[in-house]
């Protein structure tokens, strides 16, 4: 086994940079639903603050590009570590993905239900973009086609009315699906240019996305090879924090056009994706950027990560819509106050979605892993050549 081949350990700072970026995008929809002028996409007119640096702890396309480079990054390192079959690895990575956005329409679902009653008082009081397009329900599914959207559709359609944030589903699963590919047919500096020449495709036919996938698998060469030495670390990160803060419609708002994909600010394009990989750079390589990124709030937001971007969006549109009436339309105040509630119990049911779906979510695939492969709980195969089982000694 090459180098390049050795099993890499789980990076903590990567599951806090991933913590960081899902409190972003919980934050961007906020303001969305709720205060739409702080988010170029939803204004016309966007608050000078969405043009600063300030503006990258809610810029939820620049996270999105994050989660695509450490998906990259992640798959493929799980690729370079384990031999497996083809067919059973990207049967995993399907449920993985699947099994929890399924659960996740179902909620969505069974919120929009239950606050079905609230829903035109809501439509007439928020006519903001954002909740215009994500509460534009002619009728409801019922409960079978709410998880089928969630568990099926989404990864074929790439899109959902139920919880729009499951857009991402289907790039994940292809950018996932081509690194496992990549890895199980390729390797050595083939591989390298491979990944090279598809991220530059990705970028030429308009969807760096899957480039970000490409350049998470081309860290995680780097790294096993021990290239990625801190070098540069700092003006990396500057680098990272400028152009992520970036949001849509920032090169017309400085005179600068330019075509979509490489447009500044464009929402998880071109510069987004190259911050993203910046970030995700300084995040293995930079000491300080890993100690800070390892710090335990940042940690657990990591873990819930995943449960956090699935429920968010539901709770916003059903139960944060009917704060905003309430008193959440009051004033500055209040509107600061229907944040932190919103904020706060969507990490609650993003824990509660994480230990209650996502983990053991994780943990069966494990085991069935193991069990279509012919292994033991500490990976051993536990069968010998000829199929049958081994003997102690």
């Amino acid at each position: 086994m090459s180098g390049s081949e050795m099993p890499q350990p789980r990076f903590r700072s990567l599951d806090g940079l991933r913590g960081f970026a899902c409190l972003s995008v919980t934050l961007f929809h906020f303001f969305s639903a709720f205060q739409p002028r702080l988010i170029s996409e939803q204004s016309v007119a966007p608050y000078w603050i969405s043009d600063t640096p300030l503006g990258i702890f809610y810029n939820g396309g620049f996270a999105v590009a994050v989660f695509f480079v450490l998906s990259g990054f992640v798959v493929a390192s799980a690729s370079a570590s384990r031999k497996r079959k083809l067919s059973i690895t990207v049967a995993r990575r399907y449920f993985r993905l699947a099994l929890p956005s399924a659960a996740s329409a179902v909620i969505a679902w069974s919120l929009l239900t239950l606050t079905a009653g609230t829903l035109p008082d809501v439509q007439a009081a928020l006519t903001h973009p954002w909740m215009t397009f994500v509460l534009a329900h002619d009728r409801l599914p019922n409960l079978f086609n709410a998880a089928l959207e969630g568990g099926l559709y989404v990864f074929v359609e790439g899109s959902s009315l139920l919880n729009n944030v499951l857009w991402t589903m289907k790039i994940e699963l292809l950018g996932s699906v081509a690194i496992i590919a990549i890895y199980a047919f390729v390797s050595g500096k083939a591989r390298i240019t491979l990944l090279i020449l598809l991220a530059v495709a990705a970028c030429a036919l308009g969807r760096p996305e899957y480039s970000a996938f490409m350049a998470g698998a081309l860290l995680r060469e780097c790294h096993a090879a021990g290239r990625l030495t801190g070098s540069g670390s700092l003006a990396i990160f500057l680098f990272a924090i400028v152009v992520g803060s970036w949001t849509k419609g920032f090169g017309d708002r400085i005179g600068l056009s330019l075509p979509m994909t490489f447009a500044l600010g464009e929402p998880h394009k071109f510069w987004h994706t190259l911050a993203a990989v910046g970030m995700v750079y300084c995040a293995i390589a930079s000491v300080p950027i890993s100690r800070f990124l390892s710090i335990r709030p940042l940690m657990f937001l990591g873990r819930i990560s995943f449960g956090l971007y699935l429920v968010h969006v539901p709770l916003l549109y059903s139960l944060g819509a009917i704060g905003y009436l309430q008193f959440g339309h009051e004033g500055p105040l209040e509107l600061m106050t229907l944040a932190v509630l919103a904020i706060s119990v969507s990490i609650i049911a993003g824990y509660l979605f994480t230990v209650i779906v996502d983990e053991p979510t994780i943990s069966g695939l494990a085991k069935l892993d193991r069990l279509l492969h012919g292994l033991g709980p500490d990976g051993r195969h536990t069968r010998g050549r000829t199929g049958n089982l081994k003997t102690p000694g």
